[in-house]
């Protein structure tokens, strides 16, 4: 595995990068949204991390003979429509422009390509923690040194949890998700004997949010019917158990 050497950075700093990515992405997962078929776990509106074009990526897109993505070029800070092959069809710079004008872009470049017209509609059953994005304000380009952190830190968890996804053949395929902006993948382990899943493990990387003040790896289980105690479990000679309302480790 190819591990990338990280730069300590103030997570005061950090956080502000995290949190125009995240609401950049929201355009890929509209895109998922208005252009998949709806899945139950919302995984037509997750995305993908490409270490090496360093672009966030929409899963393919297919309507009348058209196959497009939609991306985030991370280190351009910049909004794309992309063609299989992954060049570039359109793009547009996000700093300096708000959610609204870089909807109604997308749409059109979306249709402009050959897309049947639909309405690119923000995800309504989750929020995002508020920020002047929400309310008008423009995207604004965090630093070159932030951005950089970040891609790194996004290529190691991907990176390790392609690992697992190597060691545990059930496992999902690494996805970034819309609502938290983890990198994460799922690992079923038992089913019942009507055939549904009765236990499982939760593994990814998660932004700075409310269960710890900075990006974190983070682990957890389930199991159908039952309610896991951590508080129960021994202490870790690194990271911690979260005892709630999230709990894992």
């Amino acid at each position: 595995m190819h591990w990338q050497k990280l730069e300590a950075i103030d997570p005061r700093r950090f956080e502000p990068a995290e949190q125009q990515l995240h609401w950049a992405a929201q355009f890929i997962a509209m895109a998922g949204n208005s252009y998949l078929p709806s899945q139950p776990d919302d995984s037509h509106t997750n995305m993908g991390w490409e270490a090496g074009t360093q672009r966030i990526c929409s899963q393919l897109l297919r309507e009348e003979g058209v196959q497009v993505q939609v991306g985030i070029d991370v280190p351009g800070f910049r909004l794309l429509v992309l063609e299989e092959n992954g060049q570039e069809l359109a793009a547009a710079g996000l700093h300096g422009r708000t959610r609204e004008e870089l909807r109604q872009w997308l749409e059109v470049q979306l249709a402009h390509l050959g897309m049947p017209p639909r309405p690119l509609a923000y995800l309504a059953h989750y929020e995002l923690p508020d920020h002047p994005l929400a309310h008008g304000a423009a995207f604004e380009a965090p630093d070159a040194s932030l951005l950089n952190a970040w891609m790194a830190q996004r290529s190691n968890a991907q990176a390790l949890l392609r690992e697992a996804v190597a060691e545990y053949p059930p496992a999902s395929t690494v996805r970034i998700w819309p609502h938290h902006f983890d990198t994460g993948l799922y690992i079923p382990l038992e089913r019942s004997e009507s055939g549904r899943e009765a236990k499982a493990i939760g593994a990814g990387w998660a932004i700075t949010d409310a269960v710890a003040n900075q990006p974190y790896l983070y682990v957890y289980a389930w199991q159908e019917g039952a309610t896991i105690d951590y508080g129960l479990l021994p202490m870790m000679k690194y990271g911690r158990w979260s005892k709630g309302p999230w709990k894992g480790a």
